[in-house]
């Protein structure tokens, strides 16, 4: 099997016509053709997309996206070439630390980048790998994705606490480059790992989507609204805080719920919530769309509901407001001041008032006033992405200097 490795990283060599790139063996939990594992998988997907010229990325992931669904196009437990990036996808069975071992000590690399903390098998096992002797990579660059938020850290919070104290006195984690994406999730890191932790910010890059220069919206009556929460239907996400918000607000109301249910429990909350709903305010039910449809379903709404427990970006959000929409979100996200660009309101969660004030603020909006929250929600993301240059701070991520 070593052998098979060291043609695939010659064969790449010849493919960069004898250029010296840096080569960036990245590990994560879901990746293409994966329609519906979020963040990380739109990151790592776009990150390909936008620097695969200039770096070689390998990519080490899982050969499905639901448990008893393995992807139909790939060949599980080799290498495949996907768009930028060679990717190995790991059949259940065989995704075990011997063969991780085996990858992480032939698969020569200036970088391995993972994308948890708190993963076991895409974060935790390659780290104890590497200190077991598989180093074929120079350095270790991890992204936590949010996992240190004060709000991520509360869910399992015993759990959590008790691998943090024992992964602060770790030798591995001293040793690599943390990466941050915003200013906000820098402080998050520091706050866990102390403030000489090596911390690198690049804001994630966001799909190169045209829907911001496109119009389409809903009519908007004074007095009624279409409202959407777009999300996996976990206790982080915090859905069930969105539905008790909505109960006793006046008007005409469509909630439409869009997202997976990932935790059954939290989601037998959520309906015993919406059971207390009065009828003036209409349920609408979605499993989940492929990330594909996911700027439609911005074009049927006016306004983009999310109360999260904490994001390190928000990819959705992003998508939401380059959509035209105005989102009304928790403080516990890298989107703030929005209300100063009118572009929608970012609140402390112990504020549920506010929450209800914001939503009234858009029932009593007519259409023209609506429009013109549609174009400065566009200019505000636009304003945003260009301000960070997230291309040019990810290029910097991956610098050897």
């Amino acid at each position: 099997m070593g052998a098979i490795y060291a043609l695939e990283y010659l064969r790449h060599q010849g493919e960069a016509g004898g250029r010296l790139k840096s080569t960036i063996l990245v590990m994560v939990g879901n990746y293409l053709p994966g329609v519906r594992s979020g963040g990380p998988l739109r990151s790592i997907s776009n990150m390909v997309d936008a620097l695969g010229d200039e770096f070689e990325f390998r990519v080490i992931t899982r050969d499905r996206e639901q448990p008893d669904q393995p992807y139909a196009e790939v060949t599980p437990d080799r290498w495949m070439r996907v768009g930028k990036a060679s990717v190995f996808y790991f059949s259940p069975e065989n995704l075990r630390f011997r063969a991780l071992f085996g990858l992480l000590s032939e698969q020569h690399a200036d970088f391995l980048y993972l994308n948890s903390f708190f993963s076991h098998t895409f974060s935790i096992m390659p780290l104890f790998a590497r200190e077991m002797g598989a180093r074929a990579q120079a350095q270790v660059i991890l992204a936590p994705r949010g996992e240190f938020s004060p709000g991520a850290l509360v869910q399992s919070r015993r759990k959590k606490q008790a691998y943090l104290s024992l992964a602060t006195r770790f030798p591995a984690y001293r040793r690599l480059i943390w990466h941050a994406s915003t200013q906000h999730e820098e402080q998050d890191i520091r706050n866990v790992f102390g403030p000489g932790a090596l911390v690198r910010t690049a804001l994630p890059l966001s799909d190169p989507d045209p829907s911001n220069e496109r119009d389409e919206c809903p009519h908007k009556d004074r007095g009624s609204i279409k409202i959407v929460f777009l999300g996996r239907i976990v206790p982080k996400k915090n859905l069930l805080y969105a539905i008790r918000i909505l109960n006793g607000l006046p008007g005409d109301i469509d909630f439409s719920i869009v997202g997976p249910v990932e935790n059954h429990s939290y989601w037998k909350e959520c309906e015993a919530e919406i059971q207390k709903l009065p009828r003036n305010i209409r349920i609408r039910l979605t499993a989940g769309v492929d990330h594909d449809a996911v700027a439609g379903v911005f074009a049927r709404h006016h306004v983009f509901l999310f109360p999260t427990l904490g994001e390190n970006y928000g990819h959705v959000i992003y998508e939401a407001l380059n959509a035209g929409r105005p989102v009304i979100v928790s403080d516990q996200t890298p989107w703030r001041n929005l209300a100063g660009a009118n572009a929608g309101f970012d609140l402390p969660l112990e504020a549920s008032e506010r929450f209800r004030r914001a939503i009234e603020h858009y029932l009593a909006m007519d259409d023209t006033a609506f429009r013109q929250s549609v174009r400065d929600a566009k200019a505000f993301v636009r304003k945003f992405t260009a301000e960070a240059d997230p291309v040019g701070a990810t290029r910097a991520l991956f610098s050897r200097e």
